[in-house]
C-alpha cells in the first residue's frame, strides 16, 4: 500500500515525480522505483515525503485507503 499511497499524495499535490525526487535528494528513476513497489525506500526518505505531504508516516504507510483519501 505504500507506493498506491505515495503516488496518491504525490498526484493530488500535483507534483511530478521529478520534483519529489529533487525533494527527496534520489534520481527520478529511484523515486520511481518506490512507486511502483519494486524498490523500498529508506525510513529518512518516508519520513521526509510525509513531511513534504503534510501527513504522518502512519498514514503514509497505512494499509487502510480510507484514511489516505481522508488527507486528499
Amino acid at each position: 500500500m505504500f507506493s498506491k499511497n505515495l503516488k496518491a499524495l504525490r498526484m493530488a499535490n500535483e507534483l511530478t515525480q521529478e520534483q519529489v525526487a529533487s525533494y527527496l535528494g534520489v534520481m527520478r528513476s529511484a523515486y520511481a522505483n518506490y512507486e511502483s513497489g519494486t524498490r523500498n525506500m529508506p525510513l529518512e526518505q518516508m519520513q521526509k515525503a510525509a513531511d513534504l505531504f503534510g501527513c504522518s508516516l502512519s498514514t503514509l504507510l497505512s494499509e487502510d485507503s480510507n484514511e489516505v483519501k481522508n488527507i486528499l
